[in-house]
């Protein structure tokens, strides 16, 4: 297990590839609860694929405001 390794995804419109993304990170050791995606604004159903995973986090705001924005607010 990676405990000391924190990933956070940036997510726009992200439904069809972010469980992927996801399992691979959990397939690479990381802890669920060390997975940060923000989604960047809610344009698809990015936000039901991520219920469907238990222990990561995830925040979510309506609004879009760049990728910059979603990591810097993963990073805090």
């Amino acid at each position: 297990m990676l405990e000391n390794v924190s990933i956070v995804i940036p997510s726009y419109r992200s439904e069809k590839l972010i469980s992927r993304t996801i399992l691979s990170i959990l397939d690479a050791g990381v802890l669920p609860s060390n997975i940060f995606v923000i989604e960047d604004g809610i344009f698809d159903n990015t936000g039901d694929v991520l219920r469907e995973i238990s222990g990561i986090n995830h925040i979510s705001y309506a609004e879009n405001k760049g990728a910059t924005y979603a990591r810097n607010l993963g990073l805090r």
